[in-house]
């Protein structure tokens, strides 16, 4: 998870030439290590996690997610 973060973070940055300031995740352990911690505390990015088991919260996540699988179930149709 870590490494994905770091390429996400130059990909996103380099391309819109904005920092990312805050990281919202699920309360999943994968973003719990300490090398993760220590990652945004140094690049300064806020961490916020979500609620357990309350997917309404993602807002705009789940809805985009919910859009993606529709689009390729017309892809995978046509």
């Amino acid at each position: 998870m870590f490494t994905w973060l770091c390429h996400f973070k130059a990909l996103i940055e380099n391309q819109s030439k904005k920092r990312i300031k805050i990281l919202s995740t699920c309360n999943g352990t994968k973003y719990e290590s300490n090398e993760f911690h220590d990652y945004c505390r140094e690049a300064g990015i806020k961490r916020e996690s979500t609620t357990t088991y309350t997917p309404e919260k993602n807002g705009v996540a789940e809805r985009k997610n919910h859009t993606i699988v529709e689009v390729v179930c017309a892809m995978l149709h046509d």
